[in-house]
């Protein structure tokens, strides 16, 4: 298996049970832009109503040419949609206020094994497990609108 791919199934059977235990679901892109949003998100949408009527969204964004390395993206669907689209369509990059969540600050530091600990699925596992402090980040500004100190939020 490829180090992406590693990479994937640790996030897969890491990340996504993490959110999935704070009532996000697993979907399939839909709509236009779901072939494209597949290539660079290939596990899809996690999504989960916001008590408003609008969502909560996010998405795992894997490095271009199988670099392993990957961001989170994410932000609030509107209830009524985006872009004259039902919310249900709308993906995290159409959203008013759109957001990563990164190594530091910095929108460069993706997350990423060093490529000297790129051997075996258990390294994978283990540095994946180790992120958990960055998605509790992404937990608090859906819940309380809290820009944690490793989230990027773009307001264009």
């Amino acid at each position: 298996m490829t180090a992406q791919g590693m990479l994937k199934q640790a996030v897969r059977s890491v990340l996504v049970p993490y959110f999935e235990t704070s009532g996000f679901n697993l979907k399939d892109f839909v709509g236009d832009r779901a072939s494209f949003k597949r290539r660079d998100c290939p596990l899809g949408n996690l999504v989960r109503p916001d008590g408003e009527g609008g969502f909560h969204m996010l998405d795992f964004q894997f490095g271009a040419q199988g670099s392993p390395r990957f961001t989170v993206n994410f932000a609030k669907i509107p209830p009524e949609g985006l872009e004259g689209l039902s919310p249900v369509a709308c993906d995290s990059e159409m959203a008013p206020i759109r957001c990563r969540v990164y190594r530091g600050r910095n929108p460069m530091n993706w997350f990423c094994l060093p490529w000297y600990r790129r051997k075996t699925d258990a390294n994978y596992q283990e540095y994946v497990e180790s992120l958990t402090p960055y998605m509790q980040e992404v937990l608090n500004f859906f819940d309380n609108g809290r820009e944690g100190p490793n989230l990027y939020c773009y307001r264009p």
